[in-house]
Order: C-alpha cells, then structure tokens, then sequence
C-alpha cells in the first residue's frame, strides 16, 4: 500500500529483504512445529509466499518461492538434508508446489494490483468519496472527502457522516449547498459494508451553465443577428431570431444549410470575398465590414458584419454578428443628397452666408458674400469678421443677435464693404449646436437693403405727397360742390320764378326750355352728391369697424329706399343676416346702393329682390338676387368702373353706384363680382370679414 513505510524506497530493496524475512520466520516456524512434515511446510511457507506477494508484490513473491522451494527440497523432501531428488514422489511434490506458489504469485499479484488501483483512484479522484457501515458510521474517506468535511481519515469507525458534515446527511438531498457552494450527493450501496457516498461540487458548472444560458437569453434578445458556422463543412450551427427575421427564414430553418445560402452573388464572387475574409481572420483572429446577403426571397440588402474565429475541442468555429444598413446607407445618402443641395442652396443663394465659430472667425463664405462685401472666400475664411465696422453698436455681431430669444428675424444694421464703404443691411441670424445641444457659432444670412432703403424714402416721400394731394383733393370736391351746388339753386329757383310769374309769355317752347333747365340742374345735383359718395368712400382712413349687424343694416337701407319700393311693388327678402366686422354707415350704403339698382333696372314685371349669406373660412359671402333686365357677360367687369352706364336715359342714374359699391366692399379687405345673363336677372356676390 502507498502507506507502507518502504514504499518510497527507489530500488525496492525493503520489499525483498521482507520477502525473505517472511521466508525465513515461515522455515523456522515449520522447523519448530512439524519438522519433515510437508502438508505443515507448505501451508507455512504458501502464508509467507502470499504475504510477500501481497505487500511487495510479485517480486519478491518469486523470490519466497524460491527461498521456499529451496528449503522443502533439503529439509522436507526425501532424502533430508540433501539437495538430491532421489524419487518421483520427491519431484512431483516439488513441482506441485511450486505450480501453486506460481499461482498464488499471480493471483494474489493481481489482487495487490487491483487494490493499489483502487486505492489510488479512491485517493486521487476529485470527487469526495466516503465509505461508511450500515449503521452510518464512517470506515474510509478520501483526501478530497478530507478536505471538504475538515475532518482525518483516522476517524474510521468513530463518527458518523451527520456528524463530519451535517449539510450532506440528509438523504431526501441530491443536491445541497455548503459553506456557499453547491454539491451534488450520490449513494452506492455496498453489499457486505454499507454505502459509498460520492459527493461532486458542481458550483462553477452550475456558474458556467448560468453564464451558458444567460449568453444563450442575450443572444436570443440581440437585435442583431447572430450565427455560428463550423469552419469544417461551412454549415450554420445556429442564428439567433434576429438572423432569421432579417433573412427572411423561419426559426431554426437555416440550421444545417451551407452559409452560401445566404450570401450574394456568384461562386466566383462568394469565393474571392471568402478567401478575403479568411485570410483576415487568419491573421487577425476576426473580420468586420460590410457585405451583401442575400434573403430568402431572393432580394440583397447590405449589412455590417463583425466575423470572429474560435475553436473548441479541436473544432473551429466562425461567429458572425450582423447588422442591417440598409436603412442607415439611405439614411446616409439622403445625408449626402441634402448636403449636395444645401451646398449648391449656399453656393446659388443670392443672399450672402456667412458662418462664424464661436471665437468670431470666418468658416463659411459664400459666392454671395463675396460679391456683397468684395473680400474673396480665401481672403475670408479664419479671419475675424472683418465685415464689422469699427463703430459698431455692442449686440450687433451675429454670435450675439443669434443668441436673442425667438425666431431669427432681420435685423437691419449696417456692415463694412472691403472698399472700406458703408452698407445697410438686413441680418438674420441663428446659433448652430452639435449634436448634444452645445453652440458651435452662427449662421448668418445678410441681405443688401440700401436700395430698399433708398426706395422706402422714396415711397415715404411720395405717400406724403399723395395724402396731401388727396387731402386736397377732398378740400376742392367739398368747395366745389358746395360752389357747384349754389348756382344750381339759383338756377332752379329762377327757373321756376320764371315759370310761375310768365307762365302765358312763355308759351309752349319756353316751358320745355324751362323743363330741360330743370331736369339738367336735377341731374348735375345728383352727379354732385354721387361724386361726393364716391369721395368719401375712397377715403384712405375714417372707417368706424365695429361689430355689425346686418339686418340691422339692411333694416335701414330699404327704410332709406321705401318710397323706390312702395312705387315699383319691389318685394325685398332676406334671410337671418349674420354679424360681420365693418363700417355701419357704409355697409348701409352699399346695400342701398345695390338694391336701388335692383329696383331701377327691372323688367316689366314686380321686383323680386333676394338678400342671403354663407360663411366661408373667417368671412362671409353676401348676395343679393333680382329679376331684373340682366347684364350681359361682357360687361360683367364694366358695371363696377366709375361714369360706365350700359343704358340709355330711359333708366336715370350716373354710373357711378357700382363704383361706390366695389370702393366700400375693397375698403373692407373682400371683392364683390356679378353674375348674370342678359334678360335673366342679375346676382351680386360680395365679401366681408367675419365679426
């Protein structure tokens, strides 16, 4: 046994010098109790064979053989105290003997052998093995069974295993935890001892499945795709759901195909790209880049691919995590597009663009900033905004104004050409932020506005001129008319002084001289006050707006115009007028105006005059329909121009109510048109914001 003191002997010397001392003590025994006796000689000497076989083994065992052979033959053997064999019986006994000691030896050897073997596994084994009796009382432990329960193998037959190591006594447990690690418990019932107990610590498989099985969640869980290949018949091992989806494959249905299923173009083309990507992988150990597949439908979509060797038990493996670009190479080159177009947006632009970074510095110049301010793109890019005059107002600067709160809006200042002259300009300005928010500088976009300004002077200059012109012009038309209106009055009044004191002297050709007189200064009145209304409603301001009825207003006008209606049996109908936004008194004029004509233009029969609206979008469509003579479609836009009658004097009037009505309806912010036939009656349409 490995415990025996002379097993460490190099040379086994112990072994043989034991064999011979057994030899020697089993002759001596033999010579004492039954001297010549040979049935007493060989059960001696078979003992002392048997024990030197079984503690040195075979060897030495040989040797008590011979020793023991040697001494039977001289002094049990006939004749004693000879080393003659003198009979048949003498030489069988011997060899018999010596048959047996062989088997013995080789028995017994073998014995030696197998419990050596046993032992060493027993010892050497990294399991923890415990032999204990049927009462549980241990007999044998292993050094890893020492190990574990802290406790000596000399305890054999003193302690039970409840009370070396409580934890694994248990016997419902085949797996139990101790002192923070986990073991697995096995019992093999011994027939004649008891049981052997087999204890494994299966804590770092435990650990290495958790991590097996946590790699295999976060594999299933990528939004990449994932799959293996043995590098040996290039077949795909396993994908994860990820591959599949993109690929367009069922899960577990690439499992077993040639990954050429999956990859474009031809052999030729597979081929070289693999060797390319082998040789990398070679001699770097992995590969990334991008590559094109090919789906189960047949399509191709580019991916990034990051291919990764490793082996395992003699096997190698490739890995390949994959992702979709398709989205990002047309995120990419609609970047590319709508980077092209902004730069051809800055380089065509009219409007100068000028970018600074944040210390002030020139880093875009556009073609229109060279032609603004005369410095070239090279002059200008990395200096310090030279466009600044020296006397500029602090808050000016773009890095400043695109700081302001709000919406860019054009700030008019002024900038210095290279000339060293003066402009004025318009500035908007923007702050420009990287990805996370932090300002990088400003965008500036300046506008030339000298001729705007030179043309704002001049228009300021005309509209001041047009309203005192204007101003002017309503002083002479209220002189004029009441200059006008006085000696038609006097007129009048003579006429009819004349009429009434001469009426015989006069005859039959002076009343009608009379009667022209008359009716020439009646209608040279009535042009006056139209004149007047026109005025008034071409006036640039004094509109009242307010919230307006209009019924209300309608009300008045047919109260203003009772006696037209009360004369020509009109019938004037409205429905429920809303509330609109505007001037009362003129709103009033513009229905009394177009319901006037309404009732002057009519047919032979009644006047059927209809008033309604119909809101529309933030405003209101007025109409007012008759059945009167109708205006043909080419004169349609005619009726609205000032002094445009269509008809003679059999209808009164001065051609200019259509004008009023169209100054009022625009004053107003809406149109007004006519739709109509000749004969069929006619229907205005105006506008009018809603209240």
């Amino acid at each position: 046994m490995s415990g025996h003191p002379f097993s460490d002997v190099p040379s086994g010397l112990a072994s043989y010098a034991l064999a011979s001392l057994l030899s020697l003590a089993a002759i001596i025994i033999d010579a004492q109790i039954s001297p010549e006796d040979l049935p007493g000689a060989t059960l001696a000497l078979l003992a002392a064979i048997v024990l030197s076989v079984w503690v040195g083994g075979r060897g030495p065992g040989l040797l008590s053989v011979a020793l023991s052979c040697c001494y039977l033959e001289y002094a049990v053997v006939e004749p004693h105290r000879s080393i003659h064999i003198a009979s048949f019986k003498g030489a069988f006994e011997l060899i018999f003997f010596g048959v047996i000691s062989f088997l013995l030896v080789w028995f017994v050897g073998r014995l030696r052998e197998t419990k050596e073997l046993l032992a060493a596994m027993f010892s050497s084994v990294g399991d923890a093995m415990i032999v204990a009796d049927s009462r549980r009382r241990i007999l044998l432990m292993n050094a890893r069974a020492e190990e574990w329960t802290g406790m000596p193998r000399n305890i054999a037959g003193k302690k039970k295993l409840m009370d070396v190591w409580p934890a694994a006594a248990e016997p419902d447990k085949g797996k139990f935890e101790s002192e923070g690690r986990t073991f697995e418990r096995f019992e093999i019932p011994l027939l004649k001892y008891g049981v052997l107990y087999v204890f494994r610590d299966i804590t770092e498989r435990l650990k290495w499945e958790e991590q097996r099985l946590l790699v295999g969640r976060l594999i299933s869980g990528m939004k990449d795709g994932f799959n293996v290949v043995d590098l040996e018949d290039g077949k795909i091992l396993r994908t994860n759901e990820a591959f599949d989806r993109m690929f367009g494959y069922k899960p577990g249905e690439l499992i077993g195909q040639h990954i050429s299923i999956v990859n474009a173009g031809g052999p030729e083309g597979q081929r070289q790209i693999a060797e390319s990507i082998w040789t990398q992988v070679q001699r770097r150990g992995f590969w990334e880049g991008e590559v094109l597949n090919k789906r189960k439908d047949g399509s191709e979509f580019l991916s990034f691919a990051n291919i990764t060797l490793h082996k395992e038990r003699g096997r190698s493996y490739l890995t390949t995590i994959q992702q979709d670009i398709t989205e990002r190479k047309r995120a990419e080159e609609a970047l590319r597009e709508a980077k092209d177009v902004l730069q051809a947006v800055v380089e065509i632009s009219p409007l100068a663009k000028i970018v600074f970074d944040l210390e002030g510095r020139v880093a875009l110049w556009n073609p229109a900033a060279e032609r603004l301010f005369g410095w070239s793109a090279a002059e200008a890019l990395g200096s310090f905004n030279p466009i600044l005059p020296e006397d500029h107002t602090a808050g000016e600067s773009a890095l400043e104004l695109a700081e302001t709160p709000g919406p860019p809006s054009g700030h008019e200042t002024r900038r210095r050409r290279k000339d060293g002259s003066i402009i004025d300009v318009a500035l908007w300005a923007a702050p420009l932020r990287d990805h996370s928010g932090a300002r990088r500088g400003a965008l500036a976009i300046f506008a030339d506005i000298t001729e705007r300004r030179r043309l704002e002077d001049s228009i300021r200059e005309r509209t001041s001129e047009l309203m005192r012109s204007n101003e002017d012009l309503q002083q002479f038309a209220f002189i004029i008319s009441h200059d006008l209106q006085e000696p038609l009055r006097i007129v009048s009044s003579y006429a009819q002084l004349v009429a009434k004191r001469y009426p015989d002297a006069l005859g039959e050709e002076g009343h009608e001289f009379l009667r022209h007189i008359t009716e020439g200064v009646s209608r040279m009145r009535q042009l006056i006050q139209d004149l007047l209304a026109y005025s008034r409603a071409s006036q640039g301001g004094g509109l009242q707006m307010e919230e307006t009825d209009v019924e209300g207003v309608v009300a008045w006008a047919l109260m203003n115009l009772q006696v037209s209606i009360q004369e020509s049996g009109a019938n004037v109908t409205y429905e429920k007028l809303p509330t609109v936004y505007g001037d009362r008194a003129q709103l009033a004029q513009l229905f009394q105006n177009l319901i006037g004509n309404a009732i002057k233009y009519r047919s032979s029969a009644p006047p059927r005059i209809h008033i309604q609206a119909e809101s529309r979008k933030g405003e209101w469509m007025f109409s007012v329909q008759d059945n009167g003579i109708g205006i043909a479609p080419e004169y349609r836009e005619r009726v609205f121009g000032i002094f445009k009658r269509l008809h003679g004097r059999e209808y009164p009037g001065t051609g200019i109510g259509l004008a009023i009505c169209k100054r009022i309806v625009e004053r107003h912010g809406g149109r007004i048109w006519v739709e109509s036939e000749d004969g069929a009656g006619s229907k205005f349409y105006f506008t009018i914001a809603a209240a």
